[in-house]
Order: C-alpha cells, then sequence, then structure tokens
C-alpha cells in the first residue's frame, strides 16, 4: 500500500494514488484525472461522469494528452481505442481501491458486477 502522510479519507487516498499512477495509455507520469461514465445501479447501465456521490471515484490516471483526446472523441471510442476490454479501466479503479483498503478485489467478470462492488465499498468506506 502507497504511504500517503496526511491523507485519511478514502477519496483523498484514492486521488493521491491516481496522481501518482502513470498514465494508463502510455506510461507518461504527471497525470490528470479523467472521469470515466459511471455506474448507475438504480438504470443497470453507465452514464455520464459525475463529480458528485460516488461519481468522483469513477477516474483513471490520463496525461494531458490522452485526457485532451478522451474529451475530444467521447469516451467510447477512447476505450475501443486503447483498451483490450472495456472492463479495463474498471478493473484498475477496483484494484486500486482494493488495495487501499487492504481487501480483496472482486473478480470483475462483467460491467455490472465491478461497478456495483466499487459503488458499495465507497459507500461502506468514505469515512475512513
Amino acid at each position: 500500500m502507497l504511504e500517503q502522510e496526511g491523507t485519511t479519507t478514502i477519496r483523498e487516498r484514492f486521488l493521491h494514488q491516481l496522481k501518482h499512477t502513470p498514465c494508463l495509455v502510455c506510461g507518461r507520469p504527471g497525470v490528470d484525472m479523467a472521469h470515466i461514465p459511471r455506474w448507475s445501479g438504480k438504470l443497470r447501465r453507465l452514464i455520464r461522469p459525475s463529480h458528485k456521490g460516488v461519481g468522483w471515484f469513477y477516474a483513471i490516471p490520463l496525461c494531458r494528452e490522452h485526457h485532451l483526446e478522451q474529451h475530444r472523441i467521447g469516451y467510447e471510442k477512447f476505450s475501443s481505442k486503447y483498451f483490450q476490454s472495456s472492463l479495463e479501466p474498471y478493473r484498475w479503479i477496483a484494484q486500486t481501491l482494493a488495495s487501499l483498503l487492504d481487501i480483496l478485489p472482486p473478480e470483475c467478470d462483467s460491467m455490472e458486477v465491478c461497478c456495483e462492488w466499487i459503488n458499495e465499498e465507497v459507500v461502506a468506506h468514505e469515512d475512513l
């Protein structure tokens, strides 16, 4: 687990980890926090990125070049272009969260399973 002096909440620890992880596409350091579509359990599908509620957790590390490209071409095209699976960014979030909480990550064999796990863990640990 990454030592994070002075950070106390899971949100702060996650954001610290994200900022110190190289771009998921090219490996460059110095990343932006790139929001990606979040899971709505109520609607049972991915919806627009949000900075509210658990939405802030749906972010991945991208260098400035790739973050701008994500906005320019849209998340779906960007994801298809750079990730082997649409689950890849969500697995990164789940694995990072699990590492910070010192728990086992989910199997993430489907978008629903992976994102529901993320939502539940964020809500369960948001005060930590």
